[in-house]
């Protein structure tokens, strides 16, 4: 399934213009299947080098390379699709033990961003 990034009435976009984020981008831990992966795909304007982030709900604005955060348990994938639109994706991978509630964020160097939830 694939989750618009355009923002509907008052709900705040949680990606910025570019990105298609796979759903589901907001679950709870206890969720089926593999709630620990992130999945977005980018248009070339926003391709490139970028790093994933975590935020924690008790210090928003703070946020924390998830390289850092959760040392091998997190791995971050790129690979070029070869499609027209989106021809960049890139996968994060939080070991399923390890994922813990907050937001991971997926910025590029050109300050665009993609955010997921996990309640």
């Amino acid at each position: 399934a694939v989750v618009s990034t355009q923002s509907t009435g008052g709900d705040v976009s949680v990606c910025d213009p570019g990105f298609l984020a796979f759903a589901p981008q907001r679950f709870t831990t206890e969720e089926r299947g593999n709630p620990g992966q992130f999945v977005l795909e980018a248009t070339a304007d926003n391709g490139g080098k970028g790093k994933w982030f975590y935020e924690s709900r008790e210090k928003p604005g703070k946020t924390v390379s998830v390289k850092r955060k959760f040392k091998k348990a997190g791995k971050e994938t790129y690979e070029e699709t070869g499609d027209e639109e989106y021809p960049h994706s890139y996968t994060l991978t939080i070991n399923k033990d390890k994922l813990i509630p907050g937001k991971y964020i997926y910025k590029t160097e050109s300050g665009a961003s993609c955010s997921f939830f996990v309640y």
